[in-house]
């Protein structure tokens, strides 16, 4: 499995709709791996072309809360930083290495 950030892509960048000067704008952007994501979001900043996962094992692998998540209500959200936390956490060495 290879994990790696990807930042997003100018296209992909959110821009407020109701820009205007009068309205005051946060000094510090929030990084995305610090957001909560949805799967399917989570897959695009995660994971590479290559190595993604299956949104369907993703949802699996949540169910058995084998990756951390946050529920509210029936909607389900990730934090990118938490996920690549875990999975560091999980990361098997050889014995040489430990």
């Amino acid at each position: 499995m290879n994990i790696t950030y990807q930042p997003p892509s100018p296209e992909n960048a959110a821009t407020p709709v109701n820009s205007t000067a009068s309205t005051p704008q946060p000094s510090i952007a929030m990084p995305e791996l610090d957001q909560l994501v949805t799967a399917e979001r989570l897959r695009e900043i995660i994971w590479d072309a290559h190595s993604r996962p299956s949104l369907q094992w993703i949802r699996k692998e949540t169910k058995r809360r084998m990756l951390p998540h946050i529920r509210r209500g029936r909607l389900i959200f990730y934090r990118p930083r938490s996920v690549v936390e875990w999975y560091a956490q999980r990361e098997t060495r050889p014995a040489s290495m430990k």
